[in-house]
């Protein structure tokens, strides 16, 4: 199957989008290299368990986190909600050495994997958003996080995130969606086995948004329309990248 061409999309109403933030074509050199990413990670989680870090190294080759982190600010304070076991905060303080980063996550497990990678300037937490001081982050992540939420719990986080923030702080949520139709199927089946029969992830059931639904939930949460990029090409799982900015009170 041919993938579709990679663009970025303004699926806001306004006419805009996001502006201000950083975008990218197809053949614009990223932050390091999927090698480099590897070998670092490698190195980071040596005291992790085997599975664990055996996962890190996996979910890097599998997910566009260079991508990510270039739609980033280069300074200030940083939060990954939903960090899992801190693979881009991990990434982030490897390119952004300026920045302070917390990531946070309702996985025990997982944040006591995060932990085992000392980092300077980097922690981690189980805690909620609102153990952190409201319009504090100058930056905010999401990844593959919405997806195992339905609509309303989706916009009650974002509403969360965007109290976290300062504003016009960035917020860049990566997520999967319904299309392509057949990487939406196989990412259903790898999340239903993923979430229901081996309880690998958090979460009540999977439940994948369109793009276009998942843009306007942005929106209505206290953001700027959101600039959309296509990040599905060369993966077989349908990634999605969404940069906004939270609205000026």
């Amino acid at each position: 199957m041919t993938d579709p061409p990679e663009t970025g999309i303004d699926y806001g109403s306004g006419a805009t989008g996001a502006s201000g933030l950083h975008t990218f074509t197809s053949g614009e050199r990223l932050v390091g290299s999927l090698g480099d990413d590897v070998r670092y990670l490698a190195g980071v989680y040596g005291n992790a368990s085997i599975p664990h870090r055996l996962h890190v190294l996996i979910r890097r080759v599998t997910c566009p986190f260079d991508r990510i982190i270039a739609l980033l600010p280069e300074h200030g304070f940083h939060i990954d909600a939903g960090c899992g076991h801190g693979v881009l905060p991990a990434l982030l303080h490897r390119s952004r050495p300026g920045t302070r980063i917390l990531g946070t996550d309702i996985d025990r497990r997982k944040i006591e994997q995060a932990r085992r990678a000392a980092m300077t300037g980097v922690s981690f937490t189980t805690e909620s958003l609102g153990c952190v001081p409201g319009g504090s982050a100058d930056s905010l992540t999401m990844v593959d996080v919405l997806y195992l939420m339905p609509d309303p719990r989706k916009a009650e986080l974002l509403n969360e995130c965007a109290e976290a923030m300062k504003p016009g702080a960035v917020l860049v949520v990566k997520d999967l969606v319904t299309e392509p139709r057949w990487k939406h199927r196989f990412i259903s089946f790898q999340e239903f086995l993923m979430v229901r029969v081996l309880r690998a992830t958090k979460g009540q059931e999977v439940r994948i948004s369109s793009t276009a639904t998942l843009a306007q939930i942005i929106e209505k949460s206290g953001f700027h329309p959101p600039e959309v990029h296509l990040m599905h090409r060369g993966y077989p799982y349908p990634h999605v990248c969404f940069a906004s900015r939270r609205r000026e009170e």
